[in-house]
């Protein structure tokens, strides 16, 4: 049965699924960021400090463990950042997920007077036939 919130609900329903992609894209970054975190925390744990060598392999390997760290840092950041817009997109989720409850609640609750305003008129049209009947046989 049609409704004047079919459209409202239509758009209602584009807003969430668009929330929901948005989302899932937050989730994903957080997890790929997750991962780049845990490659580069191997990447620190596995470098070993040279046993023999000069100088310039101690500052390489000084180097090497110095850009990690600033790897990681940077990772960390970027990672508090998603989380943060994780958070956001969770809540525009959230959001337009009841505004699409509360459409499809009015929408359901505006066919339901409509179905009750149309069983009233048939019984007020089946008492009106009855009478007819009823006044037609008495004469």
């Amino acid at each position: 049965m049609k409704s004047k919130f079919d459209g409202i609900v239509k758009v209602k329903k584009q807003e969430l699924d668009l929330a929901e992609s948005v989302l899932i894209q937050a989730k994903e970054n957080v997890k790929k960021i997750e991962q780049n975190i845990s490659e580069v925390v191997a990447d620190i744990l596995s470098l070993q400090t040279p046993k023999k060598g000069g100088f310039e392999q101690l500052q390489l390997h000084r180097h090497t463990l110095l850009m990690l760290r600033g790897q990681k840092r940077n990772l960390d950041t970027e990672l508090v950042e998603a989380q943060d817009r994780l958070h956001g997109s969770q809540r525009l989720y959230e959001n337009a997920n009841l505004e699409y409850e509360k459409m499809i609640y009015l929408k359901e609750e505006e066919i339901a007077k409509k179905i009750k305003a149309l069983k009233k008129q048939e019984q007020l049209d089946m008492d009106e036939i009855a009478l007819q009947l009823y006044a037609g046989r008495m004469s």
